[in-house]
């Protein structure tokens, strides 16, 4: 995770990415990205993720 100033947001914009790899570390797909500029106050349940397309 690596911390940057993001724009006119005065604090840090810490940003998450969920990467699908492959054994040989290629990244196959991003899942989902999270940051902390949709915060709330508390922990919030984000939804499923479906890998169907990559099982085999």
């Amino acid at each position: 995770m690596t911390a940057v100033q993001c724009g006119n947001y005065s604090g840090l914009c810490d940003k998450m990415k969920v990467l699908l790899l492959d054994p040989a570390g290629t990244t196959l797909a991003t899942v989902a990205t999270y940051s902390n500029l949709d915060k709330t106050t508390g922990w919030v349940k984000k939804g499923t993720f479906s890998l169907l397309a990559f099982r085999g």
